[in-house]
């Protein structure tokens, strides 16, 4: 048995060797020569005649390539030779490069893992040319072979009117210099010297020559160091013209960003990249489209710091020229029902960052809620708006002293103060006071219907054990009816204690997983990650609330607790917008305000508060759905 089992097993392992050596690993690329800025495809193909296991292939880092995307295609190939049918598969791995910088770049040795051995592709290099340089047309070594076609006529006849048209001095011909000029995507900024926390607007635009016949986003800009405020994304291209220097071409917005800068110093407003099939149109004749990947220039913006001096106490980081307006919106309030006072903050800057200013409200009027709104519009300009809910106690004539709000002027480098005029507020008393009505009957009256009530339904019970001592054919059946209605209590008793364990579970789950991401942001905490610890709070604020509403998260907290039952917003609404508010300003306020809030005792104060609320929300959220299944 022994000799037998090691047959086997040596007979297995040769029949694995035999298998791999029909394994083949090579590495090409699409073409050798590129122009700096066009993308080129590096595919790894692993060919066998059986179906392998294969790791997909980890691609060193390359120095000057930087990666834009990958894919995988699978492929079976079949053909007849010396009278025996063979079948090859083949798994491609494709890798798109740009180069980003010119002259002779290095591609290294790949390792790939089929079936657990590791394969080795060759190492080759790749020439980059400079702009303006033409790509030789002859193949490279390492390119895959063209299939052997007759030559188009409609390419031979669009090079020979290329030709024709250049001896005569009317055009040039169509090559990869030409094309590398008539598409380009730009950066357009309304200034690059601003103040910490001072809009700025970047507009990333595509210029063509040709036509646009495809395009594909491969990067959006990841704008470190900046907030980032959506004008517009678009869906669609809407060229118009434009001349650049003495050159006309078509124009197209790409995306545009409202830019706060949270930080002094220099920043880098990083690259916008696309992949485009154009159609050159410098030419006459049949052109053929051409794939080029395309990125825009980064630029530095110079960031200067908010001036110490003359800075108010209040000011809480705000940056532009705002106007405040304040209104009472109920007409006619009333002793005991809910009264709204409007406050809105509105101009050019980030109207996000600013606070409702603190408010000495009159001692009847009682604080019940703040919801608040805020947008940024396509002209640049944002709104923030504040509903106040007060719910006044006393009728009578009350005042609302005026509210104070400091910002920063950049344009007149200093700070200033926003002063409304003060309210006053006429308090009547409720119509609904002193009144009964019809379902507030006296105790007596309920207290004779429902012993009225009783006695009937005593008669019944009399009626119906006299008729159970009765011979009757419906004996059996209420019985069988009496023991159903029992099984049926039986059972719903045990699916309430089911759903009620499942969601005892549920609630397990979801408050451990809480728990785990508020140690991670502790840690982050310890390395004085300040930003990091105010993105983390507010994401995972987001996630619990997308969780608890269905919604699977939102842009703000507002729009999140107004979709959540009644008793999470009674509960914890009022007291986690506050604390959402402060975690916000941790990660995105200027550094100028970032440096008052760099107090650790207070900020893990501040987390144990807002775990202990997003705990509760949880809680409330299972108990509400066991009432609401049962």
């Amino acid at each position: 048995m022994t000799k037998i089992g090691s047959f086997f097993v040596v007979f297995f392992f040769v029949l694995k060797i035999l298998s791999q050596e029909g394994v083949q690993v090579t590495a090409t690329v699409d073409r050798s020569t590129v122009v700096l800025g066009e993308s080129f495809t590096l595919s790894i193909r692993v060919s066998a005649s059986e179906s392998q296991s294969v790791e997909a292939p980890q691609l060193p880092p390359i120095e000057g390539l930087e990666l834009l995307n990958t894919g995988e295609v699978s492929e079976v190939q079949s053909s007849f030779i010396n009278g025996q049918f063979q079948v090859r598969r083949m798994q491609v791995f494709n890798y798109t490069l740009v180069p980003e910088k010119a002259g002779t770049l290095h591609i290294p040795a790949i390792r790939v893992s089929v079936n657990g051995k590791v394969f080795r592709t060759k190492p080759f290099s790749i020439k980059v040319l400079k702009s303006g340089q033409g790509a030789p047309s002859h193949p490279p070594s390492n390119q895959q072979p063209p299939s052997p076609l007759p030559s188009d006529p409609f390419e031979e006849m669009d090079n020979m009117f290329s030709q024709l048209l250049k001896r005569h001095g009317f055009g040039t011909d169509i090559g990869e210099s030409e094309l590398k000029q008539s598409f380009f995507i730009r950066l357009e900024v309304d200034k690059n010297k601003v103040y910490e926390g001072e809009q700025l607007v970047a507009n990333w635009y595509l210029y063509t020559r040709g036509q646009i016949l495809e395009i594909d986003t491969l990067k959006y800009p990841s704008l470190n160091g900046f907030w980032k405020e959506d004008i517009e994304i678009a869906s669609r291209l809407n060229f118009k013209q434009a001349v650049v220097n003495g050159i006309l071409y078509r124009k197209a917005l790409l995306a545009s960003y409202a830019l706060f800068p949270m930080k002094s110093g220099k920043l880098v407003i990083d690259s916008y990249k696309a992949r485009c099939r154009v159609m050159s149109s410098l030419g006459i004749g049949f052109g053929r489209p051409r794939y080029y990947t395309k990125a825009s220039k980064p630029m530095k913006i110079t960031v200067l710091p908010l001036p110490k001096e003359g800075r108010p106490d209040d000011f809480s980081g705000a940056v532009g020229q705002f106007q405040m307006g304040v209104k009472v919106e109920t007409k006619e309030p009333q002793v005991d029902q809910p009264l709204v006072i409007k406050v809105k903050f509105a101009g050019r800057g980030n109207a996000k960052l600013i606070d409702l200013p603190p408010i000495d409200w009159p001692k009847s009027f009682e604080p019940y809620d703040v919801k608040k709104e805020s947008q940024f519009h396509k002209d640049g300009t944002s709104f923030k708006l504040f509903e106040v809910l007060l719910i006044p106690r006393e009728a009578g004539e009350f005042r609302v002293p005026s509210l104070h709000a400091s910002f920063f002027n950049p344009q007149k480098k200093k700070y200033y103060t926003l002063t409304s005029q003060p309210l006053t507020i006429k308090v009547k008393e409720s119509v609904h006071r002193g009144r009964v009505t019809q379902d507030e009957r006296p105790l007596e009256a309920l207290g004779q219907t429902k012993e009225s009530e009783s006695n009937s339904s005593g008669n019944n019970i009399l009626n119906l054990q006299y008729q159970w001592l009765e011979p009757s054919p419906w004996h059996g059946m209420k019985r069988w009816i009496l023991w159903g209605t029992a099984s049926l209590i039986v059972l719903l008793i045990l699916l309430i204690q089911a759903f009620r364990e499942l969601g005892e579970r549920k609630e397990k789950g979801a408050l451990e997983k809480l728990e785990k991401r508020m140690k991670k942001i502790r840690k982050q905490l310890n390395a004085s990650k300040w930003r990091d610890v105010g993105t983390q709070v507010i994401n995972l604020t987001y996630e619990v609330f997308g969780y608890i509403s269905d919604e699977g998260g939102a842009e703000d907290i507002h729009k999140l607790l107004d979709k959540v039952s009644p008793s999470v917003r009674r509960e914890v609404g009022t007291e986690l917008k506050k604390q959402v508010e402060y975690f916000e300003k941790l990660a995105f306020a200027p550094d100028s305000i970032l440096e008052t809030l760099k107090n650790k005792e207070e900020v893990r104060k501040r987390m144990d508060q807002i775990e202990k609320l997003l705990a509760k929300s949880i809680k409330l959220m299972e108990h509400d759905e066991e009432n609401t299944n049962f």
